[in-house]
């Protein structure tokens, strides 16, 4: 991978942190939720040990692809494994949202 595609990475996997920050936000701004720090502090903590999860299970992983079925599988591997990782703090975020909202209706 080349410098600009990884610094393309980058920027989207910023893009795509800053937007679900913001996100978070209006809805704790809307009064969605009970208690946003909380809510926040979850969000953050289960989304940094799942990514940590994903990288170390992907380096056993494509490390294994690499020497077995070669450099393309490894290559595959290492796309499913970006799209993971840019997908664990959206699903997250949507499972913590739901919780909270059926928290919510239920105390009410």
């Amino acid at each position: 991978m080349n410098q600009e595609a990884l610094f393309g990475l980058v920027v989207a996997a910023a893009i795509g942190f800053v937007g679900l920050v913001a996100w978070l936000v209006y809805e704790l701004r809307q009064g969605n939720v009970e208690s946003p720090l909380a809510l926040i502090g979850t969000w953050i903590a289960l989304s940094a040990v799942t990514i940590g999860f994903i990288l170390v299970g992907a380096f056993i992983v494509d490390h294994v692809l690499l020497f077995i079925f070669g450099t393309t599988a490894a290559g595959i591997g290492l796309v499913l494994t970006v799209v993971a990782v840019f997908v664990t703090p959206i699903v997250w975020a949507l499972v913590i949202r739901r919780r909270a909202h059926r928290m919510r209706a239920a105390a009410h």
